[in-house]
């Protein structure tokens, strides 16, 4: 569970019957009060994100991160009436991501049996694909649709004590 920034929303994650064995993730929004009346809600289906372990919302926006299996799902809510997936970062864990803290432009979350914490930066512009074994002359110039979400870059930090290994 999140709350809006006015304390007016709920934000609550999970599956619900009907979803529940086909691996849908969903997120709906209520309002916070005593009725929970559901405002709007939106399925996490662009990947296989199976369920979501953690979300969080970024201070001072509307925009939820939700931590699923292997991948991150970011949703924002607009007009504070509608839900809506705007991003996903895929495989950045091998399997469940547990946990996850949101500072600046960095993302550091923990996979269930990794040793290492994973540094995920955003707004990062990608890397050119690799060159084709073609050789060409005049190469058409790659060109990205920039997006504050689409662009990461990820890194590794070293935590044996996670795992017990001080040695």
């Amino acid at each position: 569970m999140e709350v809006s920034q006015d304390g007016n929303i709920v934000y609550i994650a999970g599956k619900d019957e009907a979803s529940a064995n086909t691996g849908r993730a969903k997120i709906i929004a209520c309002s916070f009060d005593r009725f929970l009346r559901q405002i709007n809600q939106v399925e996490l289906n662009s990947l296989d994100y199976n369920r979501i372990n953690r979300m969080k919302r970024i201070d001072g926006e509307e925009t939820l991160i939700a931590g699923d299996n292997k991948h991150f799902s970011v949703v924002e809510m607009k007009n504070k009436s509608t839900l809506e997936e705007v991003g996903n970062i895929p495989n950045v864990h091998q399997g469940d991501i547990l946990d996850f803290e949101f500072r600046d432009r960095y993302i550091y979350s923990k996979g269930a049996n990794e040793s290492m914490v994973k540094v995920t930066t955003l707004g990062v512009k990608r890397e050119a694909p690799p060159p084709v074994p073609i050789i060409r002359e005049n190469p058409t110039p790659v060109v990205y649709k920039q997006s504050k979400y689409e662009t990461f870059k990820r890194t590794k930090i070293e935590c044996p004590f996670i795992t017990g290994n001080t040695g």
